[in-house]
């Protein structure tokens, strides 16, 4: 009986050492890396998703070895640069808690990008199994909604128009930046449709952010972007002690991790509370560090032995994207006996 399985597809060598200076480029460059991804069947008949250029920060290069290579040639045919590439391990899972590894039949790495290429090759040995031929004009796409300088907050429904001179399919994917553009993450897969509906509740919440529809023909990529402000609940990530700790010390220091920097003055001795057995106020000093996001409440006095304690952070706590907590947040710890 398999219980569950996990796909590993990541490639950790890098293949050349064009791709490893060309790694250093930030997301901004856009359009340095071909992303492809597919499958084969036993027969080795491939199956590959429409090809896209700008990279996945997921993704490496393809290792320099194995069965199959991909080829990238220009205008003339001439190849301008070839990778080996092998297929992912699939880790299964048994019911006795065993593992073994089986080949997934699926590949997923990027490649750099050469503005001359004109096609796109996978082999096995010298035998080609699929090709992709580059079309002469790029998908034209238009972001309908959200409108530019927004504030988003919850679901949203993101709508877009696209089009393409040579009747190629266009496929979509939404990205993500909550840093101006510096750094991208993938929001969804290939979309046929050209709308979405969107949890912004699963994006860091960011004022500077932008939203991008990337839309591919098979190979020509375009881009449209959008910026917008992403409010959401203020997350806490972890605490300590842990909700229902037991034996914890009477000289302890609590402290709460945050999922996004504070607002200055926003936590203090009004705000980070501890109430012996959840009623009487405790005396203490807190403190913040932006750096780890990380706020401390260290009690004046020695804790009472066997005593149930209940730490809080009270509704209103604002980080600086504007993002309000917006119920009070308790979790609750027992101390140990007097050493």
């Amino acid at each position: 009986m398999v219980l569950g399985c996990v796909i590993h597809l990541s490639n950790r060598l890098l293949c050349k050492e064009v791709f490893a200076n060309m790694k250093g480029l930030t997301q901004k460059n856009k359009a340095e890396f071909i992303v492809i991804r597919g499958f084969f069947d036993e027969k080795d008949n491939i199956s590959v998703s429409p090809l896209y250029t700008g990279g996945d920060e997921r993704l490496d290069a393809p290792e320099d070895y194995g069965p199959y290579t991909v080829e990238i040639r220009d205008a003339t045919g001439s190849l301008l640069a070839s990778y080996a590439f092998k297929t992912g391990l699939l880790t299964v899972i048994k019911a006795d808690s065993s593992e073994r590894q089986i080949d997934s039949r699926q590949f997923a790495f990027e490649i750099p990008f050469d503005d001359r290429t004109q096609k796109v090759v996978m082999k096995k040995g010298p035998t080609a199994l699929w090709s992709v031929t580059r079309s002469p004009h790029a998908p034209v796409v238009s972001i309908k909604q959200p409108k530019e300088g927004v504030t988003i907050k919850g679901k949203i429904n993101l709508e877009w128009t696209g089009s393409d001179a040579d009747g190629d399919t266009l496929h979509y994917l939404i990205e993500y930046s909550k840093d101006k553009g510096l750094t991208w993450e993938p929001v969804t897969g290939l979309l046929k449709e050209p709308k979405l509906r969107l949890d912004t509740t699963t994006l860091s919440p960011a004022l500077s952010a932008i939203l991008a529809i990337v839309c591919t023909d098979g190979f020509n990529t375009t881009r449209s972007m959008v910026n917008v402000a992403i409010r959401g609940p203020l997350k806490i990530l972890n605490t300590f002690p842990n909700d229902m700790d037991t034996n914890v010390s009477l000289k302890p220091y609590l402290f709460v991790i945050f999922g996004n920097h504070i607002k200055e003055g926003s936590l203090n001795k009004k705000s980070f509370l501890l109430l012996e057995k959840g009623i009487n106020p405790v005396s203490g000093e807190v403190s913040y560090i932006a750096d780890i996001m990380r706020a401390t409440f260290v009690p004046e006095e020695q804790l009472k032995p066997n005593t149930s304690y209940t730490a809080r952070i009270i509704a209103g706590v604002e980080d600086t994207a504007g993002n309000i907590l917006e119920t009070n947040y308790d979790w609750a710890f027992t101390t140990g006996l007097m050493p």
